[in-house]
């Protein structure tokens, strides 16, 4: 989620004092939960650096074990995007009740900032199993859209975030296939719809979004026979500077990245899918990949389908 509010100095000098409480994590290793007080840590990652503050509350991770994850994390969005989109990030980490990693919310701000909340009883395992900051990070390598047009935003991250997890071997590329077969027909235009950025349903917002994406990912591939992907699309938007800070107008990110590609693409889908409903024939597409997924859910695949080279192109590790 990208909230657009500019946070208050006051805000963000309260929640990362410009000292860190701690030069090294914490080597605390207990199962039991332990209270802490706020500490903050500097953590380098290709391309830039990340200011953890932990909040004060009870903890049954190690802030080694929150660090690794965090690092996990930012490389998976490398993955995607070669380096990490941004300079500087400042991640606060709050502290809360249950096991679970959630309210994860991406704010424009200079330098980004994300709030994310884990639980006082989360684990490791919780956090290897946690999407919630991965999509946040991935909202970084983005401009910021008008609201009109969220499902820019929501649609990217939904969509790239499950092939980043994959690409650092964190989920299986069949888990990915089944998470799309299962979800991408949530983003499919219903009665009444007036295309994606005029119909702000859950839905059209995240998973039409993501329908968007992954049409695009397939377009390129084809278009240019396996030499580009999304990915390159989502690295050129970064270099033009378009990132989480900065106000663009969609055919702006789209241009940006079809000049480079030397496609036309993004722009075409953009034109229309934006304004008017379209239906994807996902039946068809995942045939023509050579994606199977059976009654039980089990995920296979058919190499001798006729674009089961851009599926493994799109399964590809950087």
């Amino acid at each position: 989620m990208v909230l657009r509010s500019v946070l208050t100095s006051f805000f963000l000098l309260f929640l990362f004092p410009f000292p860190a409480a701690l030069s090294h994590p914490s080597k605390t290793n207990t199962r039991n939960p332990v209270h802490l007080a706020a500490r903050s840590y500097d953590v380098p990652v290709k391309g830039g650096m990340v200011r953890v503050r932990l909040a004060e509350g009870d903890y049954v991770l190690s802030d080694e074990e929150v660090l690794d994850w965090v690092r996990r994390c930012a490389l998976a969005v490398n993955s995607y995007y070669g380096e990490f989109p941004v300079k500087r990030l400042n991640l606060n980490i709050r502290n809360g009740r249950g096991n679970s990693v959630r309210g994860g919310v991406t704010y424009q701000y200079q330098p980004p900032f994300i709030n994310i909340m884990v639980g006082a009883f989360a684990t490791p395992e919780t956090l290897l199993d946690d999407w919630v900051l991965t999509h946040e990070m991935t909202h970084l390598g983005f401009p910021t859209v008008d609201d009109n047009h969220d499902w820019m935003e929501e649609g990217m991250a939904t969509y790239i975030e499950p092939w980043e997890r994959m690409r650092v071997g964190i989920q299986s590329r069949e888990d990915v296939w089944r998470e799309l077969v299962t979800n991408l027909p949530k983003g499919q235009p219903g009665n009444g719809d007036q295309g994606l950025s005029n119909t702000k349903t859950w839905g059209r917002t995240y998973w039409g979004g993501a329908l968007f994406y992954f049409v695009a990912d397939v377009e390129i591939r084809k278009q240019s026979r396996n030499k580009y992907g999304l990915e390159d699309a989502m690295r050129a938007i970064v270099a033009k500077g378009g990132t989480i800070p900065y106000d663009w107008e969609p055919i702006q990110i789209c241009e940006a990245a079809d000049k480079t590609l030397g496609l036309h693409v993004m722009t075409k889908l953009y034109q229309q899918m934006s304004s008017k409903p379209v239906e994807v024939d996902l039946n068809a597409m995942w045939k023509q990949l050579g994606v199977v997924v059976d009654g039980n859910g089990q995920v296979s695949f058919n190499d001798r389908a006729p674009l089961a080279a851009v599926r493994r192109g799109i399964e590809k590790k950087s």
